[in-house]
């Protein structure tokens, strides 16, 4: 079994790496920014965009495919969990990062931490 994780830990979130039992892998990026002003919410989009990215190459790359040989991209999801309820003009954003991932076969989920935390379905939250 791989003990590497692809998680990335910085200023913006410790993020999460969820092995599940079918042979699936959730990235879980907890975000802590508040959404204040169209300044900070356009670099908070430009944040987020680039963490789904670096995920999205990851879950593509070679060396992951090496780490996790029987997930496929069907079976990778990412998840992004806010802590302050997000600005209506980050949905259109959010929407298009969805419709990206998509075309790998990537799942992409958001919604507000609390929701996490009472979804049975452990994160899968639909937008």
């Amino acid at each position: 079994m791989n003990n590497e994780s692809f998680a990335i830990r910085d200023e913006f979130s410790n993020d999460l790496e969820v092995r599940l039992g079918n042979n699936g892998l959730r990235f879980v990026i907890t975000d802590t920014l508040p959404w204040t002003d169209d300044e900070m919410i356009a670099a908070h989009l430009e944040i987020i965009s680039a963490r789904v990215d670096s995920y999205m190459q990851i879950a593509t790359s070679d060396r992951f495919r090496q780490g996790y040989p029987a997930t496929p991209l069907d079976k990778v999801s990412i998840v992004l969990r806010f802590r302050f309820q997000p600005a209506l003009t980050a949905e259109p954003i959010l929407f298009g990062i969805s419709k990206r991932l998509a075309t790998h076969g990537i799942r992409f989920r958001y919604g507000m931490a609390s929701e996490y935390r009472k979804d049975p379905s452990c994160g899968e939250i639909s937008n």
